[in-house]
């Protein structure tokens, strides 16, 4: 038998476990002791979740793949699932004068979105620690925010005919707000350090990341142009690619100093480390997420192309060094 871990071969010594209910169980305990989270195993092409794991004999199985994440792993997908979700409910609504011009069944699928939406909320925001009561966004705490979504979702329940679509699109406009402010959160950064990915998945990433670094100054470039010409979503869908490859690389440059024990701070270009530069991306992000929220494109394109640009083209002499230094 062969056991894989995310796909890939694993030494594994046979003690006591004769099953594969026993393989899993001692799966789940590994992953509990690194924080990660054991979401099921492929045993011979047939999918298994954690509580099913089968009585089978190991010496009858040829694998078992078991799949795990890390903590921050399930939050960044749950807020992508989110934020993917409000995107195309948004899309789905647009030209629509009022709810009462959805059918029955449409209605229906509607009202479970917005609860799959608070049952996410509240599961990303318990997993980063953030359910005190001064948690903020907007002008209420997270709570506020989340119930008014509750109390929207009743009053739709109750009359869908008198409920105003503008609603419901600010609605998901404001949550997708604050999936984005989460993905920035220092609260998910923290949550990032503790799971740390291996030193040859590292080492990938870096090389992965620098291929990256001309595409993303090539399309910060375009979009200002495409705001100029009216195209606001492709602007934002190139928005969001760039929000998704900021995201990798600080999660990146989080784990290279304990696995590598480079220290960022160490690393100096024109008179700039690493760890400062990372400093005013982790800023200007937030500060990016803000002007959003207040759908300042004017503000959003100047940043983007005079601020944040100049940023991104620098990483990738940042990354030869790091890579230098692994290698050496």
């Amino acid at each position: 038998m062969q056991l894989l871990i995310n796909d890939h071969p694993v030494d594994f010594t046979i003690e006591k476990e004769s099953t594969v209910k026993d393989v899993m169980s001692s799966v789940h305990h590994w992953a509990q002791e690194r924080s990660l989270i054991f979401s099921g195993a492929i045993v011979d092409g047939v999918l298994y979740q954690p509580d099913s794991a089968p009585e089978m004999p190991i010496h009858e199985i040829n694998n078992i793949n078991c799949y795990v994440q890390s903590v921050g792993d399930v939050v960044i997908d749950s807020i992508k699932e989110g934020i993917a979700y409000c995107n195309r409910a948004e899309e789905y609504l647009k030209g629509k004068d009022s709810l009462s011009q959805l059918t029955d069944d449409e209605f229906v699928q509607l009202q479970y979105g917005i609860e799959w939406i608070i049952s996410v909320l509240q599961s990303v925001l318990h997993m980063l620690g953030m359910e005190r009561e001064d948690v903020r966004f907007k002008d209420m705490t997270v709570h506020q925010f989340i119930d008014s979504i509750k109390s929207f979702q009743h009053m739709i329940a109750d009359d869908k005919s008198r409920s105003d679509i503008n609603q419901i699109n600010e609605l998901f406009h404001d949550v997708t707000t604050l999936f984005r402010v989460l993905l920035c959160s220092d609260a998910l950064k923290n949550l990032i350090i503790q799971s740390v990915d291996s030193p040859d998945v590292l080492f990938k990433t870096l090389l992965d990341l620098k291929t990256l670094v001309p595409q993303q100054v090539d399309n910060l470039e375009a979009i200002a142009g495409l705001y100029q010409k009216g195209k606001d979503n492709e602007a934002l869908e190139i928005i969001h690619t760039l929000v998704d490859f900021l995201y990798l690389y600080m999660r990146t440059c989080y784990q290279v100093s304990p696995v590598f024990g480079i220290h960022l701070a160490d690393i100096v270009l024109n008179n700039q480390s690493l760890e400062e530069l990372n400093i005013r991306l982790q800023d200007m992000l937030s500060e990016i997420v803000e002007i959003m929220e207040n759908n300042d494109i004017v503000s959003l394109s100047d940043i983007l192309e005079y601020e944040l640009k100049p940023l991104i083209g620098e990483l990738d002499n940042y990354i030869d060094v790091m890579l230098q230094q692994i290698k050496s």
